[in-house]
């Protein structure tokens, strides 16, 4: 049988807390609703695992009922979170705070004192549960008959393939181009400038005195 393994999440931890937690006379359920403008429902807790180490750290929140003696409640509320946590999910509780998050009033009769809390049972008998293996369910499994396998025939070869005769090229005659003739062209003598005098106009102005 293949080893089979399993991992816890924080919040299933944080939620065994709650429910230790809600579970020891004193701490007492409160709705987020009736906690006021930006309340939280109580118990809450957090959780931090160490899965390596297989260690726990768990931060916890209630609200209790008054008059009540506050310290042995979260006495109480500390150790059912460590034993109970510990018992359901086989880690090891290193640490566990408490903070008394709010208060509410006892009703009538509901008034506690510190023998209460004593007698408080704080352990959890986990309750069996019955496994079953599918190692006893095996069905057996047989392997379907053989078919026979249908002959294959190969394909007759085809008629013999006729040679192909090889062609030569005909043969190209040479041929020579004559040399080209280039005529340069013969351009007349220019003939040469004749000088050109330019005589200066003078205008004579006749001065008056």
């Amino acid at each position: 049988m293949a080893e089979l393994s399993y991992q816890l999440s924080e919040r299933t931890v944080e939620r065994i807390a709650e429910v230790a937690a809600r579970s020891v006379p004193g701490s007492i359920s409160l709705d987020a609703k009736l906690a006021g403008l930006a309340g939280r429902s109580l118990p809450r807790a957090t959780a931090y695992l160490n899965r390596r180490a297989g260690t726990a750290t768990i931060d916890a929140d209630i609200a209790a009922s008054y008059p009540a003696p506050i310290a042995a409640v979260t006495d109480v509320v500390r150790e059912a979170i460590r034993r109970q946590v510990s018992t359901l999910t086989g880690l090891e509780v290193t640490r566990v705070n408490i903070k008394v998050a709010n208060a509410k009033p006892a009703g009538p009769g509901e008034r506690l004192d510190a023998a209460q809390l004593d007698s408080h049972p704080v352990d959890i008998t986990p309750a069996p549960v019955r496994v079953r293996s599918s190692s006893t369910n095996v069905a057996s499994v047989s392997a379907p008959p053989k078919r026979p396998v249908a002959p294959v025939e190969a394909p007759q070869p085809g008629p013999e393939l006729s040679p192909v005769g090889y062609i030569p090229a005909d043969v190209i005659e040479t041929f020579s181009v004559p040399a080209a003739t280039v005529i340069v062209p013969q351009l007349p003598t220019p003939e040469p400038l004749r000088p050109i005098t330019l005589q200066p106009v003078v205008t004579s102005h006749a001065r008056r005195f």
